[in-house]
């Protein structure tokens, strides 16, 4: 981001500040001065809200809420403070919590496959290679 020559003074003036300072109170420090969130370069400006990113100070906490995640936001989000940068990447989640494990069973009799899945997915049982569904197996 350009700012003006004397905007580019002040936050210099401002590093060499804030370098002087012990760890305790660099802490405070950043935690009185805005925070900005980065998204692969895209600045989000406190407390906004907009259809696919929250932004959130409660105290010394800072949060981003991504809404509708989808593939493309798996990918590396940046808060920073004052120069210093923090980065954490999204990454998909396993929706297994519990793999399917082999069963047996008798001709004639029934068999049971389970798997534990997290909250609110949509799981599809296969047979071979077709989806069991009531077109394929009736």
């Amino acid at each position: 981001m350009k700012f003006s020559p004397k905007i580019e003074i002040f936050l210099q003036k401002i590093e060499i500040f804030v370098k002087n300072l012990t760890n305790s109170e660099k802490y405070k420090f950043c935690n009185s001065l805005t925070i900005n969130s980065l998204l692969d370069g895209k600045e989000l400006k406190p407390n906004s809200q907009i259809l696919k990113f929250e932004m959130i100070q409660n105290g010394n906490r800072r949060s981003l809420i991504l809404k509708n995640v989808t593939k493309s936001d798996f990918c590396k989000y940046t808060v920073s403070c004052r120069g210093e940068k923090k980065e954490a990447k999204l990454s998909k989640k396993n929706p297994f919590v519990t793999s399917v494990q082999n069963t047996k069973g008798y001709i004639g009799g029934i068999a049971v496959f389970q798997c534990d899945v997290h909250v609110g997915t949509q799981v599809n049982w296969y047979y071979g290679n077709k989806v069991i569904n009531r077109k394929n197996f009736r």
